[in-house]
């Protein structure tokens, strides 16, 4: 679709964008949301450690 989209040349009427930049933000979003998946489950995972655990509490 996006191939298609990119070939058409069809743009936004608002702004004048390639309707191709504005479908492509999703999977570049969905790939950066995997990623930091598998980041977030590597240090859970491998090292142990589970997120915000590094926080040091000053409380008395």
């Amino acid at each position: 679709m996006l191939n298609f989209l990119e070939r058409t040349g069809q743009r936004t009427q608002s702004l004048g964008v390639s309707v191709y930049w504005v479908y492509l933000a999703l999977p570049v979003g969905m790939t950066l949301m995997g990623l930091r998946m598998l980041q977030r489950l590597w240090i859970v995972g491998v090292k142990g450690q589970l997120p915000g655990s590094n926080i040091i509490d000053k409380t008395p």
